[in-house]
């Protein structure tokens, strides 16, 4: 993957034994799955997925359950079965989970 192939190329390149001649350690992980998404780009590598938002409208705090259709920097846009595509600024949304389904 890209953050591997990254730490690799600057391994590689040995700028980290000039900056660091005693040695260093570089760890790289990912969050877990069930971790909340919050940024633009998380939501854009989760298109096509369910996913939970919560979020605060009118002073009242709602849950709803859609799929990803499309996001931009400033908003998520989603389908809930029965309705309209509807469009949701990200800085409007309080928590947002993906929805995990085993087959």
């Amino acid at each position: 993957n890209l953050t591997t192939s990254i730490s690799k190329d600057i391994h590689k390149s040995g700028i980290l034994e000039k900056l660091y001649p005693k040695g260093m350690s570089l760890s790289v992980s990912s969050v877990g799955i069930d971790a909340s998404i919050k940024e633009a780009y998380q939501f854009k590598k989760n298109i096509n997925k369910s996913i939970s938002i919560s979020r605060i409208k009118d002073g009242k705090a709602y849950s709803i359950k859609a799929v990803i259709v499309d996001v931009k920097d400033d908003y998520v846009e989603i389908k809930r079965k029965g309705f309209d595509n509807e469009f949701i600024p990200i800085v409007e949304i309080d928590h947002a989970k993906l929805i995990i389904k085993f087959s």
